[in-house]
């Protein structure tokens, strides 16, 4: 009589496990990679760039704003103004609107078609609803909103509300050359507390209880 084998062992091996592991690790990576860059990327919109009848410059960031809009503006993209948002006074007590108004000169937009908002914004919604204002009293039909790429989303939002029941066309338009990329802004830490803090304003905003 035969004695009863050894069960054999079944299995992927040790081979088979580390192949496994290493797999399930790269798809990890793909997976999270892609949830990052989306993450970003949904922050970020880019309007078709047509003739518009002024280029509007919200306040703030740093100057890869003036030297898109100033681009923009010289490329022959806009027919009349350059708008610059009035947001008050920095630390060293000058207006940003003054500072932003020589960067915009020296970038090569004629003096005589610049033009600043009235009153003091401070949010975007403000900012919107001064461009309004600005936009309604000059007869002005359609602007190209210029910003940094994070915040666009956001202010497309915001100013096609402020427009709403006008006869106002707005474009939005990031600024190109700018360190926030949506394929690594997760790199940094900067990058990090931007998007954040980006994705909260917008989650206030769209709950009514944020600009």
């Amino acid at each position: 009589m035969k004695a009863a084998g050894l069960p054999r062992r079944s299995g992927l091996g040790c081979w088979g496990k580390l192949m496994l592991a290493l797999g399930l690790s790269g798809l990890g990576l793909v997976l999270g990679y892609g949830l990052l860059w989306g993450a970003g990327a949904f922050l970020i919109v880019s309007d078709p760039v047509k003739r518009s009848d002024a280029v509007v410059l919200l306040s703030g960031g740093g100057v890869e704003r003036v030297r898109e809009a100033a681009k923009i503006y010289r490329d022959g993209n806009v027919g009349g103004m350059f708008i610059l948002t009035e947001t008050g006074y920095r630390a060293d007590g000058e207006r940003n609107s003054h500072v932003l108004y020589w960067q915009v000169v020296y970038a090569g937009v004629p003096a005589e078609y610049i033009i600043t908002t009235q009153g003091r914004s401070s949010s975007t919604a403000d900012e919107a609803l001064a461009v309004r204002q600005t936009m309604e009293k000059l007869g002005l039909k359609s602007c190209i909103v210029v910003t940094d790429p994070y915040h666009t989303m956001r202010t497309r939002l915001i100013f096609r509300q402020a427009l709403r029941g006008s006869d106002i066309r707005v474009r939005v338009h990031p600024a190109s050359g700018h360190w926030y990329r949506a394929d690594r802004w997760f790199l940094s830490w900067r990058g990090w507390q931007t998007t954040l803090l980006e994705y909260a304003k917008l989650a206030a905003y769209l709950v009514g209880v944020g600009d």
